[in-house]
């Protein structure tokens, strides 16, 4: 029978030993693997077995239920791929099924903290409060988290095997962020990323609960935003490599590539903030359009009519 929280690293012969020999109702509080650390954790005697089928039940206002039940077909989705098992979402339960309960009650949480949630397992099923939809999210990111390392090797049954008889122990979390903003940076000038590769970094991001998507889409090396009033910015900035080779310095991202990352960040929760450096910064720019530079030795006008409009169309 496996352990309740599968840590998916090395550790220590004597941490080993702590878990393997000594009951649930002393693991240390990193024995569940939550990043970030949880604002409050209790670890109870006991487990909860996850069968091969579950069920996934909502509860809900009317404001938020569309958001629990895509929230719910994702984490059902993971489950599906990650770890075979067969899972329903609503209906009503049948005998062998394990339930995980999700439901929005902002009222038992106090002030207003988006994305508060609270995460109970005990004998009766894995239950999941949020403050809000996004509180049921993270509380789910935080179950994904205590699962085996091996759900996240979606479509691959040779890890399968950690989900034939799992357990997982009881515990009751509360939890909130800090902070407003929780951030991560990627650059996409210097190289890069295909638009698969970009989700897979934003699934990390809601993993981790962050809720920021800082996206570097113009510097020296490149220009990677389209942008139709000026088509030279990414067809000669966006190629800084070897135009006969497919190399990673190559490429930009269309508007519709664009939204459709806007769109799927939105998803989890996640705020995509684009930087475009202007005035600075803006080589890639000038090998498409010299006529915006500085050569004759003037200092750069950003108040005359051509470079307002030019800001005006890439902002």
């Amino acid at each position: 029978m496996k352990r309740a929280f599968y840590k998916p690293r090395l550790v220590t012969g004597v941490i080993f030993s702590l878990l393997f020999f000594c009951p649930p109702a002393i693991y240390a509080f990193e024995d569940v693997p939550i990043i970030p650390r949880c604002k409050s954790l209790e670890l109870h005697e006991g487990f909860y077995p996850l069968q091969q089928q579950i069920r996934i039940s909502i509860t809900g206002g009317t404001s938020s239920e569309d958001q629990l039940k895509a929230n719910a077909e994702r984490f059902a989705v993971y489950l599906r791929k990650g770890a075979g098992l067969k899972v329903t979402l609503v209906g009503k339960g049948k005998a062998g099924e394990s339930e995980i309960k999700l439901r929005v009650a902002p009222n038992i949480f106090e002030g207003k903290v988006v994305g508060a949630y609270r995460l109970s397992v005990d004998q009766k099923g894995i239950h999941i409060t949020g403050a809000d939809a996004q509180g049921v999210f993270y509380g789910l990111q935080s179950l994904k988290q205590m699962l085996p390392a091996a759900i996240f090797h979606q479509d691959d049954a040779a890890h399968r095997e950690a989900f034939s008889d799992l357990r997982i122990g009881f515990v009751e979390i509360e939890d909130a962020s800090r902070f407003k903003w929780r951030g991560f940076m990627l650059d996409s000038c210097r190289h890069i990323q295909t638009i698969d590769k970009i989700k897979q970094y934003i699934d990390l991001m809601a993993l981790y609960k962050m809720n920021v998507f800082h996206w570097h889409l113009t510097e020296d090396e490149a220009w990677r935003a389209e942008i139709k009033k000026y088509p030279k910015l990414t067809s000669i900035g966006g190629y800084p490599g070897d135009r006969s080779k497919e190399e990673e310095f190559n490429g930009y991202y269309t508007q519709v590539q664009m939204r459709e990352i806007v769109a799927y960040a939105h998803e989890r929760y996640i705020k995509v903030v684009p930087e475009f450096d202007i005035p600075g910064h803006v080589n890639a720019l000038l090998m498409a359009y010299p006529e915006y530079g500085c050569n004759d030795g003037a200092p750069l006008k950003m108040g005359e009519p051509g470079m307002r409009s030019f800001s005006s169309a890439a902002g």
